[in-house]
């Protein structure tokens, strides 16, 4: 990795989930989310944002136990969960936002190493007000269960570390 100072963010979303709508993950996705826990190239992060679903949870609980670079406990934001029925898309929208706003200004100066685990509407939207370099970031067919973006903060921007980005957490690139 590069400078260890400056912050890296990476937004993942949820790994597999029952097909039949439930919101725990199948064996795979449990499985998957292990596989990122033990990846050799993955930060220790020392803030972690879930959605309420237990999916986001459980995507994350292997990176708080891992044996070596252990995550922070996650942080459980309703901010972060996917659009509600009863919300307008505009509404969805600035809810993303805030939450962007509060990254920039206050996570990142506090921390070094952030995940998100949301949703692929979150990620989406998100991905389009993200103050990044990137101009590929919300194309939804690269948002699959399990698929991880990772960013690092560089001349007032995130600027995407894609040789690092993958559908199992991290590629071997």
């Amino acid at each position: 990795m590069t400078d260890e100072l400056t912050p890296w963010l990476t937004l993942l979303r949820h790994f597999q989930r029952d097909p039949a709508g439930g919101d725990a993950l199948t064996t795979q996705g449990r499985s998957d989310a292990e596989k990122f826990s033990r990846h050799p190239r993955r930060p220790a992060y020392d803030w972690v944002g879930i959605s309420p679903k237990h999916r986001t949870r459980e995507s994350v609980l292997p990176l708080t136990t891992a044996a070596s670079r252990a995550a922070a406990p996650p942080v459980v934001l309703t901010e972060l969960d996917e659009r509600r029925a009863h919300e307008s898309a505009a509404e969805f929208e600035n809810r993303v936002q805030h939450f962007l706003t509060r990254l920039d200004d206050e996570l990142r100066l506090k921390h070094r190493a952030i995940l998100i685990c949301s949703h692929l509407d979150w990620l989406e939207t998100a991905a389009l007000f993200l103050s990044s370099d990137d101009t590929d970031l919300a194309r939804g067919d690269a948002w699959t269960p399990g698929h991880s973006r990772h960013y690092q903060w560089q001349d007032g921007i995130w600027r995407r570390r894609a040789a690092m980005d993958s559908s199992s957490g991290f590629s071997n690139e």
